[in-house]
């Protein structure tokens, strides 16, 4: 986060990971949940799993910017799908 002229201003990553790379903060929520906890937990190995997954429905429930990054996923697969027919 960072603010000019009062107004505050948040800089977020690729919404998905380089082919090289595993995916890490937003790009997490282009994935499906099983895959997303993995990874998160790759990440910051000594949490508790069940805590993290508690923690993650509320995030999913309540916070309207996972909720968008939830709306792009769904638009990219639907995309791929499309793609593919």
């Amino acid at each position: 986060n960072f603010q000019i002229h009062r107004q505050v201003y948040h800089r977020i990553g690729l919404l998905l990971p380089e082919d090289c790379c595993s995916p890490i903060f937003a790009q997490l929520y282009i994935y499906d949940i099983e895959y997303k906890n993995r990874n998160r937990h790759n990440i910051m190995q000594d949490l508790n799993d069940n805590i993290l997954r508690y923690l993650q429905n509320i995030l999913d429930e309540y916070n309207p910017y996972i909720q968008s990054f939830c709306q792009v996923r769904d638009i990219i697969l639907s995309n791929a799908i499309s793609e593919n027919l």
